[in-house]
């Protein structure tokens, strides 16, 4: 197909050569001789049909070996549209009842962003990955990851339809724990150990403090296309049992690029 588009394009080059040529002669035998005759009406017609039926030829045998790529080109509109889930709060709450009291306490928070096809063309084997985390401190640091990541689904490839969309889980922030730990002859609790909250980005990616990071992805689709965005995450390490107090400690924001 580029064989094809490479030859089309230097026919069609060659159009405005010609015209430069006869404007522009480097010498008088390029210039064409005119024969100076009045056309009959007939002929008048005949040419212009003729000229016509070529241009026809040339139109229809261009839009036969380039009919995907100009439908790609003019036709279809590929657009994703990112977005908070929770636009107001960034971060969402997920629950559990607690012990014999039943009391429903906030387990852990989620971030999610919503993809939305708003285009005219149904994109195909979408995949997401994490490609680099940049450590914000007095001197940046930038660690390079090519990590495939999950969709809500669990699916490493999704197909995204028109009008339609998907989910994709940024991160995650688990309450802090206390345990306790018991004597070794002894079964009465002797003491108490508090893990702290922890964010956790992948499986083998976690922070258990104040942090702030930039994270770019990457999203692939069919016939080479991509969409590229970075996530700006700044944690301060604390936890609040209550999304309206936890959001003040999280800043999380997107940009597309």
């Amino acid at each position: 197909m580029k064989k094809n588009l490479i030859i089309t394009v230097l026919v069609l080059l060659l159009i405005p050569a010609y015209l430069a040529g006869i404007f522009f002669p480097v010498h008088k035998s390029f210039i064409p001789h005119l024969i100076n005759k009045d056309l009959s009406v007939n002929d008048l017609i005949t040419r212009l049909v003729q000229s016509g039926a070529a241009v026809a030829t040339f139109t229809s045998a261009f839009v036969a070996l380039f009919r995907d790529e100009l439908r790609r080109i003019f036709l279809e509109k590929h657009d994703i549209s990112i977005s908070f889930i929770d636009e107001t709060n960034k971060i969402t709450e997920i629950t559990d009842t607690e012990g014999e009291t039943d009391n429903t306490v906030v387990k852990e928070y989620i971030c999610r962003l919503e993809f939305k096809n708003t285009g005219n063309v149904a994109e195909k084997n979408a995949e997401i990955s994490m490609q680099n985390i940049t450590t914000k401190r007095v001197s940046d640091n930038t660690v390079k990851y090519d990590i495939p990541l999950v969709w809500e689904n669990n699916q490493t490839s999704t197909r995204i339809p028109i009008k339609g969309c998907r989910h994709f889980t940024l991160f995650s922030i688990a309450s802090s724990q206390e345990l306790e730990e018991n004597d070794e002859f002894d079964s009465a609790p002797r003491s108490n150990t508090t893990i702290p909250p922890k964010l956790k980005l992948t499986n083998d990616i976690e922070y258990t403090s104040e942090i702030k990071l930039e994270i770019t992805y990457l999203i692939s689709y069919d016939n080479n296309r991509h969409d590229e965005f970075t996530i700006s995450l700044d944690w301060d390490g604390k936890w609040q049992n209550r999304v309206l107090e936890m959001k003040d400690h999280v800043k999380v924001s997107f940009k597309k690029k």
